[in-house]
């Protein structure tokens, strides 16, 4: 069994995101942790797909890298 990224099954530039869980780009891992953080208690997010900002910037820094 192959490993794929957990939101869209891509094969390709997988990484292991914030979460642990396997993800070929920044908008899919954005797309897992702001799901995984709609489902916590405490209320709504504040708008669909909202991550907290220090999760925010590591995510755009380990994706900034693998641009280099």
């Amino acid at each position: 069994m192959s490993d794929k990224c957990t939101e869209c099954g891509s094969i390709e530039n997988l990484k292991h995101g914030w979460t642990n869980a396997l993800y070929c780009s920044e908008r899919c891992e954005r797309l897992g942790v702001a799901s995984l953080h709609a489902g916590m208690p405490g209320g709504p997010s504040p708008y669909e797909g909202w991550v907290p900002s220090h999760i925010s910037r590591e995510i755009i820094e380990r994706w900034k890298e693998s641009e280099q």
